[in-house]
């Protein structure tokens, strides 16, 4: 399993280029799994992961099935990997992932109690990104370290020499399997991470869901709701059908290509106005992780680029403030297309017919005709961003 290996090497060379440590890794999500082999299979899964502002909810569907006419005791476990990068260091980390909160698992109607155990590090081979050795579980429990390795790493924390955590957490709960189909909810948040050339990144490990009996999903279903406006990318990890993807709501989806950053990493962009993102597979059998990324998109200088920019959908974040950017030179034709920016995003039919003839160019546009722009309606951010157009003045006329 090549569990993170992609999102490792991209924040490594986040970090690298920034020469500084800004780049933070705070969690990811993952798939149920079993602590030994066995006869259970996944059937079906609907995994539903939903933005609001800074976190990730993930809620998790799933129905189990269990072939034996008698009750199969398992214990179950979730995978989290630590925080690193420019992370607060603390003793909290040594009790429970500090970045995840909410985890809750419900069994055919009844809540389960779980625990949170520090496991030993899986080890993997960086050259090819394949995992090594799997050190999750031991003897049918997670592999946990002992309370000396503990103690060892909190001595190195408070001589401040701890350089990052060196263990995965394992959420574990005991689950009694009935004869037949059985109904397994979970949830949790998590705080997204970030770095230099990404505002955010939601990496999730799919293919832990192989180590069940079947060695797949049977119907496998991928919700991603990122709120309105929102712009991301898919690496093409574990899909090559693009058909599979479906847009409930307003959106478009680009082609796949190659980011200019990590060559070789073919994309999948998404930019929904209103609505969510589907993915649907039958016999689904993960070869890659899934992982949202949000790239940082920087505003070019020259007019005439910026403007194919932004008509051919690099879609950029405008809930940001303004005075830390630096525009200078652009002329007051081009400050009135970024003012309006937010409106056309947004589907609004513009009365000024140079405006509404430049937008409906744009591959993304689609009219709105009962949207009335309101800047005191939009989040704080993008009515900073509109004032801020409408109040700027050139230092030359272009």
């Amino acid at each position: 399993m090549k569990r993170l290996y992609l999102f490792f090497l991209l924040f490594v060379f986040d970090a690298f280029s920034a020469m500084a440590n800004d780049g933070s890794y705070t969690a990811s999500g993952g798939q149920l799994v079993p602590a030994v082999e066995t006869e259970i299979s996944v059937q079906k899964e609907i995994l539903t992961l939903k933005r609001n502002g800074d976190r990730l909810r993930v809620d998790v569907y799933y129905e189990f099935y269990n072939p034996l006419s008698t009750v199969k005791n398992l214990l179950v476990g979730f995978v989290a990997p630590p925080p690193s990068g420019d992370v607060e260091y603390s003793k909290d980390a040594f009790i429970e992932q500090p970045y995840i909160s909410g985890f809750r698992v419900e069994m055919n109607g009844f809540y389960l109690n779980h625990k949170v155990a520090l496991v030993h590090e899986n080890e993997y081979d960086f050259d090819t990104g394949e995992l090594v050795k799997d050190n999750t579980f031991k003897d049918g429990k997670p592999n946990a370290l002992t309370q000396n390795e503990i103690d060892d790493c909190i001595k190195a924390l408070e001589a401040d020499d701890l350089w990052g955590y060196p263990f995965d957490y394992v959420y574990h709960f005991n689950a009694q399997f009935v004869p037949g189909v059985n109904i397994v909810k979970h949830t949790y948040e998590y705080e997204l991470s970030s770095s230099v050339m990404h505002m955010f990144s939601f990496p999730y490990d799919l293919t832990p869901a192989c180590r069940w009996a079947n060695g797949q999903i049977d119907d496998f279903t991928l919700i991603i709701d990122m709120g309105d406006i929102a712009s991301f990318r898919i690496p093409a990890n574990f899909f090559d059908e693009v058909d599979r993807w479906k847009i409930h709501g307003i959106g478009v989806q680009k082609f796949d290509y190659e980011d200019e950053f990590y060559v070789n990493y073919a994309y999948r962009q998404f930019w929904i106005r209103d609505g969510y993102l589907e993915f649907n597979k039958k016999n689904f059998k993960p070869e890659g992780e899934l992982n949202i990324l949000k790239q940082i998109e920087f505003f070019p200088e020259d007019e005439s680029e910026l403007l194919q920019c932004i008509l051919n959908g690099d879609f950029y974040d405008l809930d940001i403030d303004p005075d830390e950017w630096f525009w200078d030179g652009y002329s007051a034709q081009m400050a009135r297309i970024l003012k309006n920016l937010p409106f056309a995003y947004r589907g609004y039919v513009f009365k000024s017919k140079d405006l509404q003839a430049l937008f409906e160019r744009a591959q993304w546009y689609e009219p709105a005709p009962t949207y009335v722009p309101n800047v005191n309606a939009l989040p704080k951010g993008e009515q900073n961003w509109v004032r801020y157009w409408a109040d700027y003045k050139p230092k030359t006329q272009k």
